[in-house]
């Protein structure tokens, strides 16, 4: 005969995981809220953000246009001034008088290059072709007895070796030729009117005899001293 066992039944929960305690959990629901920002606190950020970059584009923007604005007000105030300028009437060929061809103008202070001259150069000779309608420059002008060449001379343009202090056209000088291997100086020509200088080229009028003593001679810098 067959017997059945049966396991008594038991009435006691299945065993679960352990639940916190209600203090426990508070206390971390209270860390969570203190730690991560809320929708509102991060509108709030954002906004303020977006204001201070508004704010600082503003700022810059204000600064361009007034930049502008003072560029603009000075170029208008250089075209509403005026100043006197020497301007060709006639064709002036190089070499020509200047003084009877030019009258004085006046111009809006834009337009009128640095160096224009102010006033009508009497004894003035054109260096180059001077047109009409030009406003005349200083450097495009000479005295009447610069450059000329006096009877029984030849230009000549030597480098020289090193600044040429107190040479300007007109003046009077020796020229003198350097050996360096013994220390020793010569003179190659003397008493020679300076017809021009640019930067270390000098250009001299010198006697006709002497044009191969030193066109030998300026194959090397040379000095001069001023005489007079």
């Amino acid at each position: 005969m067959l017997s059945m066992q049966t396991r008594p039944r038991s009435d006691a929960p299945a065993a679960s995981l352990p639940v916190e305690s209600t203090p426990r959990r508070k206390r971390r629901r209270a860390l969570r809220v203190i730690w991560t920002p809320s929708l509102l606190r991060r509108i709030v950020r954002h906004r303020g953000a977006r204001i201070v970059a508004c704010l600082v584009a503003a700022l810059l923007s204000l600064s361009a246009v007034a930049g502008e604005r003072a560029a603009l007000q000075a170029e208008r105030e250089s075209w509403e001034a005026t100043v006197v300028a020497v301007e060709v009437v006639r064709f002036v060929p190089a070499g020509g008088e200047v003084g009877r061809a030019v009258r004085l103008v006046e111009r809006p202070a834009a337009v009128v290059p640095d160096g224009a001259l102010v006033a009508i150069p009497l004894d003035g000779l054109a260096a180059v072709d001077l047109v009409p309608g030009e406003l005349v420059l200083a450097q495009r002008v000479r005295d009447a007895g610069e450059g000329q060449l006096p009877a029984g001379t030849v230009a000549i343009t030597i480098e020289l070796d090193g600044e040429a202090a107190l040479v300007a056209p007109g003046a009077l000088v020796d020229v003198w030729a350097t050996d360096a291997a013994n220390f020793s100086s010569r003179r190659v020509v003397q008493a020679a009117l300076v017809l021009q200088l640019d930067d270390r080229d000098l250009t001299i009028a010198i006697p006709e005899g002497a044009a191969g003593t030193v066109a030998v001679a300026s194959l090397r810098p040379l000095t001069v001293t001023v005489v007079r």
